[in-house]
């Protein structure tokens, strides 16, 4: 098993002997693999963490050393789609649709999981080679069968400094930017996450922009800030995740509907996903543009927040927008 961690600022690759450690469930889970790490003859850990807290399935992978990075190959012989998740993803578009006009919450992430068949074993490293190579400015990773490019930075810590960057707020092609119901999505995101930066700041700043990552255009806002003394990676992922940009608003009424009327769990889909070190720096994206991958199947994700209003070929054509990246990494046809 080889490791991957590709972003603008890091590019590590584990590899060797790889100590395992299950965290559990519940918030606890990152703690425990802080201090899984810490006891261990390891000095760095990567991890990935199921969205749903309560779900089992998150993992932290301790290789022996860190070499470089992947080899181009070829992609994959023979994907092809076995399911593209559209009738599942309606039905719960319907259900969502029907709480926020009942006001039930004001945001819901909805998400869709397409299934992918190939003719033989998937190899992963030239999967994250062909990644890297085609999604640049974004965070390219391979961990625990976990394969994908997400373009959202959920925090890095380094030195005391604190960096996130909230995504939020989605056009493709000509769409527009600034139509109020993205302006609100991409409010109650940014709010989520700068109510649970400042209980481990001295200063925050923000900052808002347009980034763009292949044919999607995103809200973003991004806050700096300096760290409390003593306050890691992994104590700042347990306060923000999830955040409004991969859940909802209120959190817990849009927990409660994607549980209800998404129709398998998400698995690591939109979790945390990263690298942290004994010294407490570390740096985490949200599992997004990703796929997971058992031997010749592969399960790609791809989600978006609904509003009031929110129209449902409109969303559609964000999912698809949003699969690219993995379709084409997989070479499916």
């Amino acid at each position: 098993m080889t490791l991957h961690w590709l972003g603008p600022d890091h590019r590590l690759t584990g590899t060797g002997d790889i100590a395992t450690f299950d965290p559990g469930r519940g918030d606890a889970r990152y703690s425990r693999a802080a201090q899984w790490l810490a006891a261990a003859d390891r000095t760095l850990g990567f991890a990935s963490f199921t969205f749903d807290p309560d779900e089992t399935g998150s993992t932290v992978l301790a290789p022996q050393r860190l070499g470089s990075g992947p080899v181009l190959g070829s992609v994959p012989k023979g994907a092809r789609v076995v399911s593209d998740g559209r009738a599942d993803w309606e039905k719960g578009f319907i259900a969502m649709s029907e709480a926020l006009v009942m006001e039930r919450v004001r945001k819901v992430v909805l998400a869709r999981q397409v299934d992918v068949a190939l003719d033989g074993p998937i190899a992963i490293d030239s999967i994250v080679a062909h990644l890297d190579r085609d999604n640049r400015g974004t965070y390219v990773f391979a961990i625990g069968g976990l394969v994908g490019a997400s373009p959202e930075l959920l925090v890095s810590v380094s030195s005391g400094r604190l960096r996130s960057v909230v995504l939020a707020g989605t056009s493709t092609g000509s769409g527009r930017l600034d139509d109020p119901r993205i302006t609100m999505e991409h409010d109650l995101a940014a709010d989520s996450v700068a109510a649970g930066l400042r209980r481990h700041t001295t200063s925050l700043a923000t900052s808002r922009s347009v980034v763009e990552v292949g044919p999607i255009r995103h809200v973003a806002t991004t806050f700096e800030g300096e760290i409390e003394p003593g306050v890691g990676v992994l104590d700042v992922v347990a306060t923000l995740h999830p955040t409004a940009a991969v859940a909802g608003t209120p959190r817990i009424e849009a927990l409660t509907l994607i549980r209800g009327h998404e129709p398998r769990s998400r698995g690591c889909y939109a979790g945390p996903v990263g690298w942290f070190d004994k010294s407490g720096d570390g740096e985490f994206a949200v599992a997004l543009r990703c796929a997971q991958i058992h031997d010749d199947r592969a399960t790609l994700y791809a989600g978006g927040g609904l509003v009031a209003g929110s129209d449902i070929e409109t969303e559609w054509a964000e999912t698809e927008a949003k699969l690219q990246p993995m379709i084409a990494g997989l070479g499916v046809h």
